[in-house]
């Protein structure tokens, strides 16, 4: 049996959260519950749970701020969260886990027999620290996976992304470049809405860098040159506008 907190602050979904666990999670042992921060630190410090169920906005607080009151933690964590699919890529990012209200109790149950099995924990104070400062800077930071751990940087300051493969080339105004270990896709997906347009097949551009468009060929403020394919220029000058 997994010895559980839960941490919610509507007294109606911690109920049902309760007795939904009780009912289709048998793998979990609910050892405590609390509704904010103060309440959750004390039941926490007290039970030592191996497994804390935390929604992340909390009454006149969050998630975060109980986390930095805590000294240390020793603990998974299962993240209830009510915000839309875009944030929530922050989660998969990181390796985190999460649910997303109203419950699935059978995703629930399926990160649970993963985390059995694997009998290690995906949450720690290097990966809690770039997710709260993903999501604090609203999504401006990116985190890129390096040799030595991660490379923190402000979305405003790339110039374009490069498809290397299953790889992927980041180029900064700085002139530095980074090689990522995810795909162009992925870092599509997770730039959408950010002033970012996939140019071609293998180029997504951040277009404040654009300094003119004409015909198929694209200026950048460096004085490099890219092309646009003909299939996406219609596409390139909607949002140019848009973004104007």
């Amino acid at each position: 049996m997994i010895r559980t907190v839960l941490v919610e602050d509507e007294p109606n979904a911690l109920k049902a959260l309760t007795l939904g666990v009780n009912k289709y999670v048998p793998q979990i042992s609910i050892v405590g519950s609390a509704s904010d921060v103060r309440t959750a630190k004390k039941v926490i410090t007290t039970q030592s749970p191996e497994l804390v169920l935390l929604d992340i906005k909390l009454k006149e607080s969050d998630a975060f701020q109980l986390l930095d009151s805590l000294s240390s933690i020793d603990f998974e964590i299962i993240f209830i969260t009510a915000y839309g699919e875009y944030k929530e890529k922050a989660f998969d990012y990181f390796a985190l886990n999460y649910l997303q209200k109203p419950i699935d109790f059978d995703k629930l149950t399926n990160i649970l027999q993963g985390y059995l099995q694997r009998k290690t924990r995906h949450f720690n104070y290097e990966k809690y620290g770039h997710l709260k400062q993903l999501l604090e800077s609203d999504f401006k930071i990116l985190s890129i996976p390096s040799q030595n751990g991660y490379d923190m940087i402000d979305v405003d300051h790339i110039v374009w992304c490069r498809a290397e493969g299953n790889y992927t080339k980041i180029h900064l105004i700085s002139n530095r470049t980074l090689l990522a270990s995810k795909s162009l896709k992925h870092y599509e997906t997770l730039l959408n809405g950010l002033g970012f347009f996939r140019i071609h097949r293998g180029i997504l551009l951040n277009i404040k860098f654009i300094l003119s468009v004409n015909d198929s060929m694209i200026k950048l403020k460096n004085n490099e040159i890219m092309q646009v394919s003909k299939r996406n220029k219609k596409g390139l000058i909607s949002l140019m506008k848009f973004l104007s």
